[in-house]
């Protein structure tokens, strides 16, 4: 039984994206950046971007604590998680070996519907043999105190496109990440 079931792979703007359903019931998304990119092999934490591009933007997607993180930092660079207005901020960066989230040479970034005020969907996982009946029925019960909203397929494609276009415009404008 695998951790997860990929469940859309697709293009946009140049950019490979990706949507998994993991066997805890929510939704990930990612987007591969190739080696031109100048955040390939860039870790999410890697303070490595402009503060100035972000210092007058809402919140967004990205939650509260990211920002709030962004105005404690002394630095003049922030990390992609810090830069990126996605749904619960950046919270993965990786590439080969590991052939997450899909075999590829890509170096991916991505995010998770795991936050506060989302919600999993245990059956789901069952459904697609990604999660253990004796697993299922232990969850179910804790799922219930929860509550929250279950990120759909189509609300994270949407979010992939959107960190797509953020991190093409990053090449765009001639984007630097700073070591």
């Amino acid at each position: 039984m695998g951790n997860y079931k990929v469940e859309s792979d697709f293009m946009h703007n140049g950019l490979r994206c990706v949507v998994v359903f993991t066997s805890m019931g929510h939704r990930c998304g990612y987007v591969g950046i190739d080696k031109e990119h100048p955040l390939f092999g860039k870790y999410y934490s890697s303070k490595c971007l402009k503060m100035a591009d972000i210092e007058d933007q809402p919140i967004g997607k990205r939650g509260i604590i990211p920002i709030f993180c962004a105005g404690e930092n002394e630095s003049e660079l922030v990390s992609p998680d810090l830069y990126f207005d996605v749904h619960g901020s950046i919270t993965f960066s990786g590439g080969n070996p590991s052939d997450y989230p899909v075999k590829s040479a890509l170096w991916w970034f991505g995010f998770d519907c795991a936050h506060a005020g989302d919600e999993s969907d245990y059956k789901q996982a069952f459904d697609y043999g990604i999660l253990s009946e004796d697993r299922l029925n232990a969850l179910q019960s804790y799922r219930s105190c929860l509550g929250g909203v279950h990120r759909s397929k189509e609300y994270v494609e949407s979010e992939c496109k959107s960190l797509a276009d953020q991190l093409k415009k990053l090449t765009e404008d001639d984007g630097q990440c700073s070591d």
